[in-house]
């Protein structure tokens, strides 16, 4: 069909006209479609693998409050003495999980466990020897310095790719699902469970610094008054805190307990390659296509 012929009508185009039109360019569509293609081949395979690790925890306050254990035992018995210790409704485990994400969190963890290299300069890793390949233009291996990174931007963009990574989620059953990826699977599960270890001791410390603050002040009162009534008073209080920092130095896994611990990721999960590449190609045929339209459009209506 010629452009003259075109250019007469001015009646929307007929399906079967613009199948035409289409088809006659298909050689370049084809030819487009397939050169995104091999570019999207050449973008997947320079993108490293990464491997994710995974761990099932479940709120320790919920297990332990039907359990028959000791820490149930106790429990109960602080729960008739007024104590609501192990009787949060699961507060303390969303107060755990929003401090994961915490900077003042992460960044103790983050020099803590000397994750400022693995984190920000790690390029891919070496299955074959176990090894972490360095981005050399990040970090500078011999003089053990990052590269146009300051000390205060080296933790912040530690603690950027750290959350990045990092997937919590809520299970229907009430159990959470918490996941890391690295490029190292041994970096992920060790991260992983690094995460769930400091999480527990953090909070049960500070439950503990708050129990022995509660009662110095409480004995530091009680030597100050000599009336009877107040006397027993504080000694009901002291008693309380007392087994509630006895019901907090008991529990192993303070605040989330392990179902299925951190995973070895034995296959990586991304990056998805053949999914790239069926993007790249759609994309590319869909661009040219789309010129290709306007084009009989501004040629039909001249």
């Amino acid at each position: 069909m010629t452009n003259s012929t075109l250019s007469m009508r001015k009646e929307p185009p007929e399906f079967g006209e613009l199948v035409r039109f289409m088809w006659s360019a298909k050689l370049v569509i084809l030819g487009i479609s397939f050169a995104c293609a091999i570019m999207g081949v050449v973008l997947a395979l320079s993108l490293p693998s990464t491997y994710r690790s995974t761990a099932i925890l479940a709120s320790t306050q919920s297990l332990k409050s039907n359990s028959g254990d000791m820490g149930g035992q106790l429990g109960g018995l602080a729960a008739l003495a007024g104590i609501s210790a192990t009787n949060d409704n699961g507060f303390k485990t969303e107060v755990a999980l929003a401090k994961l994400v915490s900077k003042s969190f992460l960044y103790k963890f983050i020099d803590d466990n000397d994750l400022r290299v693995p984190l920000l300069a790690s390029d891919y890793w070496e299955p074959e020897t176990n090894t972490l390949h360095l981005d050399s233009e990040i970090y500078d291996d011999k003089s053990n310095k990052f590269i146009n990174l300051t000390e205060s931007k080296q933790l912040w963009e530690a603690y950027i790719k750290l959350t990045d990574s990092l997937t919590i989620d809520k299970e229907k059953s009430g159990l959470y699902s918490i996941s890391y990826e690295h490029h190292s699977p041994y970096i992920a599960q060790d991260i992983l469970k690094q995460l769930v270890v400091e999480l527990n001791a953090t909070m049960q410390r500070y439950d503990i610094d708050q129990a022995k603050k509660s009662i110095e002040y409480l004995n530091n009162k009680l030597e100050q008054t000599n009336v009877s009534d107040m006397q027993v008073v504080f000694y009901r209080l002291i008693e309380e805190q007392t087994k509630q920092k006895m019901l907090t130095e008991i529990e192993d896994e303070y605040i989330l307990t392990t179902i299925d611990p951190p995973s070895f990721p034995d296959e990586k999960s991304g990056p998805k390659r053949a999914f790239i590449v069926i993007i790249c190609t759609f994309l590319g045929g869909l661009f040219v296509s789309m010129i290709y339209l306007v084009r009989f459009y501004i040629a039909r209506n001249k």
